[in-house]
């Protein structure tokens, strides 16, 4: 794997102001998969839009991760059942336009 794809828990820490004790716990509620890269702690490029997420609900709402994985789960949920509300609209529509 090359390091390019990962951006080290250490670079997180000084660009959001956390320890790395946060990241640690970030990683054991199951929020982030950090994996180890040349000896150091690093998180795949590919979650930073979740890690960016994670950090406002942290730092602009004080919300501890526990209740940030919480928050997380019912966004999903709800997207969830606005996709299936969608898809029944359009099922529904397809019986409107016959009349």
């Amino acid at each position: 794997m090359k390091s390019t794809e990962y951006i080290t828990v250490t670079q997180l820490c000084t660009q959001y102001k956390v320890t790395s004790q946060w990241f640690h716990k970030l990683h054991d509620t199951g929020l982030i998969h950090i994996t180890t890269v040349e000896e150091q702690p690093c998180v795949s490029l590919q979650a930073i839009h979740q890690v960016d997420k994670i950090m406002r609900l942290h730092q602009e709402l004080h919300v501890n991760a526990e209740g940030i994985d919480i928050i997380l789960n019912l966004l999903e949920k709800i997207d969830t059942l606005q996709l299936e509300m969608n898809s029944l609209k359009s099922r529904l529509n397809i019986y409107d336009t016959e009349q």
